[in-house]
């Protein structure tokens, strides 16, 4: 399938408002629109949101970029944060996948209680996306990084009780790495997209 760039605009995140919802108001938006075909690709790390919005046999993209406009200050300049640096979490990453839905309002909660385990813990990224051509699909999922942990607390046991109560509630797949190579090429492959849009970017 071939790609044509439409569009590339630079929006400054308004904190108070969820990404996620955004990404459904668009994603809505677009099946309103034209119907079928699309794929949405939402990164967020702390400070940067990266959308990678195909729309699938159509050009028109007008109505997207008014939605972007009405919601968030167009930014004069690119913002990016500095690469995250695995090397500096020593004590591991939680990472939590779920489909059907967005985690995004539960990873407070989550972070709240692996507090109550003795973790202290904070989110690297979160990453959204959405497909629809024919046949539906959404999948999310998030890292985490564990900054310390009490002493005495066997961290693999505490993310094991988190575990199973959220895979009860929402049906989520909360699981423990230590040094993983799995997950390190993950970031590693975050950082290289961010790298990638920088050079792109730069003014």
């Amino acid at each position: 399938m071939n790609y044509k760039k439409l569009y590339e605009g630079e929006f400054l995140i308004n904190k108070k408002r969820s990404i996620s919802q955004s990404h459904s108001d668009i994603y809505n938006l677009i099946l309103k629109k034209q119907g079928d075909g699309l794929d949405i690709n939402v990164n967020l790390t702390s400070e940067t949101c990266l959308m990678d919005i195909s729309l699938i046999d159509n050009d028109d993209y007008k109505y997207i970029v008014k939605y972007f406009r009405s919601k968030f200050t167009e930014a004069t300049e690119f913002y990016v944060e500095k690469d995250i640096e695995v090397e500096g979490y020593q004590n591991g990453f939680v990472a939590i996948n779920h489909f059907d839905s967005s985690i995004e309002e539960d990873i407070n909660s989550i972070i709240e209680e692996l507090k109550e385990h003795g973790i202290e813990a904070e989110l690297l990224n979160l990453n959204e996306k959405s497909h629809e051509c024919g046949a539906g699909a959404f999948f999310t999922a998030a890292i985490l990084a564990i900054v310390s942990a009490t002493t005495g607390v066997t961290v693999n046991k505490a993310i094991e009780a988190v575990n199973e109560k959220w895979r009860n509630k929402r049906k989520l797949i909360i699981s423990y790495y230590m040094a993983n190579m799995m997950l390190r090429s993950y970031i590693l492959v975050w950082q290289e997209y961010i790298r990638i849009i920088r050079s792109k970017n730069v003014r």
